[in-house]
């Protein structure tokens, strides 16, 4: 190689936490085989629907778990994924096993690889599950660490994990949460993490990130923009402690707040033309008029193209790149069929895909 000649650095690998519901599956469905090789998603199995008319669950667990395992295996195609059970309020066994090992090992007849990820709240039977999983597929074990946990913090809360796993770290991919936070002191507490000796080299993989967006959205009609403080934290870390190194990977909780779960009965929900749109250091949360409300006052899809046209005047849109959801975006404003919430979910998801993935391959 000419000493002029730059050294190609691989693109940071994407590891979004997705939660398991049809929007972000069937967006998952429609992208390539190309992209797919480009990111893996830490499925998150969603909280169990509660019944308010019953006051109890809808759902038994299995009922609940039975149909994702196919949906996941079809959102996926076959590329690997990694499965989170952290939302899943009973580990009553399911068909004699735990929920886990149920999952992954129906998953595997439908060939689709899952690896388990565990954090420091999980239970001595999800882990045990884990390492049993680990030692019969040898797929390897994800551990997410957030604020405290971190090695330099607190090397106690890893090590016991480690320790009930019977793991080795070559075994462990590695998640860093920084959450919230976009700081000098993140990037400086990223800085003690990577410069302990052999702590790069010690685990399979390295991925950091965190969420953004927010749990409680604007009020009112318009176009709002939130910070992708998650993206801009990594990117900061990236061009200050690895310009010339290999990259830990990304993950942030796509268009989502990471806690999914709702107080309020879904029947009595108001929900209006709304949309979450991707931009590169920022998104645009667009709301328009009723789509849905009680007495008859929802516009239903008449409310959706005058909403999607006040994002399309943004300056942020098609930016930094124009993609398959800009063309839906385009044809739902000439009259095309305008969706409902989980189809504006499903669009939302495959755009911030497309988007993060583009940046991550541009990483300067």
């Amino acid at each position: 190689m000419s000493v002029h000649e730059p050294v190609h650095i691989p693109a940071p690998h994407y590891r979004p936490f997705t939660l398991a519901r049809q929007g972000e599956l069937l967006a998952y469905g429609q992208l390539t085989a190309a992209q797919h090789a480009d990111f893996t998603p830490v499925f998150m199995v969603p909280p169990r629907e509660w019944n308010y008319d019953k006051d109890a669950y809808a759902k038994s667990v299995e009922a609940h778990l039975q149909p994702i395992p196919q949906k996941l295996a079809t959102a996926r195609n076959g590329a690997p994924a990694y499965i989170d059970l952290a939302f899943l309020d009973d580990e009553t066994p399911t068909r004699g096993v735990h929920p886990l090992t149920w999952i992954v090992e129906r998953a595997a007849l439908l060939g689709l690889p899952l690896m388990p990820l565990v954090s420091s709240e999980s239970t001595d039977e999800t882990l045990e599950s884990a390492s049993a999983l680990n030692a019969a597929q040898g797929l390897g074990i994800a551990i997410r660490l957030g604020d405290g946990e971190w090695p330099s913090q607190d090397s106690t809360i890893l090590a016991e994990m480690l320790r009930k796993l019977g793991t080795a770290t070559t075994e462990v991919d590695l998640f860093l949460d920084y959450g919230a936070e976009r700081s000098s002191f993140v990037t400086a507490a990223l800085r003690g993490e990577f410069s302990a000796p052999h702590f790069a080299s010690a685990w399979r993989t390295i991925t950091i990130g965190g969420h953004a967006w927010p749990k409680d959205l604007p009020t009112g009609k318009g176009v709002f923009e939130i910070e992708r403080s998650d993206w801009m934290q990594f990117e900061t870390t990236c061009q200050a402690l690895f310009p010339t190194a290999l990259r830990p990977g990304f993950f942030d909780y796509l268009v989502a707040n990471p806690d999914p779960r709702l107080d309020v009965d879904p029947k009595l929900l108001t929900i209006s033309a709304s949309f979450r749109y991707t931009s590169s250091e920022a998104w645009l949360f667009v709301r328009g008029g009723l789509y849905k409300a009680s007495g008859g006052r929802g516009k239903g899809g008449e409310a959706v193209p005058p909403a999607l046209r006040i994002l399309q005047a943004h300056p942020l849109y098609s930016q930094p790149i124009r993609t398959e959801t800009d063309n839906w975006i385009d044809l739902a404003t000439l009259g095309g069929k305008p969706g409902n919430s989980s189809v504006w979910r499903r669009w939302a998801t495959h755009r911030h895909v497309e988007v993060t993935l583009h940046q991550l391959a541009n990483l300067s």
